[in-house]
């Protein structure tokens, strides 16, 4: 079986949306691959201060939406790379999905915009979605119980 693209650059080159999910420690690709308008990023990998997916480039022009800012701020490298590196300032403008989600920000702004999502996870989140879909499976009767001894 042959891959479905020869390398990154050219799997990310005409893409709408990327989801990046690995544990790298630099870029996987180059912001010049990037040809989009209105591209859009999930960067929910590379934890930690020292590991980033995303170059520099990406991060300083798009928009970044994240789950909590100071999180982003202690935890990820995509964002905490390019502030050492001067390309950010110390606490770049970012919007967090709850602001969204009340409408205190409109989310994307035109259709051209570049965005990108720094995910951290955020515990509380993975709880209320575990009970939401705990509660989704029991409202339709879907699951096994298993008891706990």
């Amino acid at each position: 079986m042959s891959p479905v693209h020869e390398d990154v650059t050219t799997a990310v080159r005409d893409a709408d949306v990327i989801c990046t999910v690995t544990s790298a420690s630099r870029p996987l690709f180059e912001d010049s691959a990037l040809r989009r308008e209105g591209l859009h990023v999930n960067a929910v990998g590379a934890y930690g201060a020292a590991r980033r997916e995303l170059p520099t480039e990406l991060v300083t022009r798009a928009g970044l939406f994240v789950e909590s800012t100071e999180a982003v701020l202690r935890e990820a490298g995509d964002v905490l790379i390019p502030i050492a590196e001067g390309a950010l300032p110390e606490r770049p403008v970012m919007t967090e999905l709850g602001d969204v989600l009340t409408g205190r920000h409109p989310g994307r702004t035109s259709e051209a915009e570049v965005t990108v999502f720094e995910s951290v996870g955020v515990p509380v989140e993975d709880a209320v979605a575990c009970d939401l879909l705990y509660q989704c499976a029991v409202a339709r009767g879907a699951g096994v119980d298993v008891g706990f001894s």
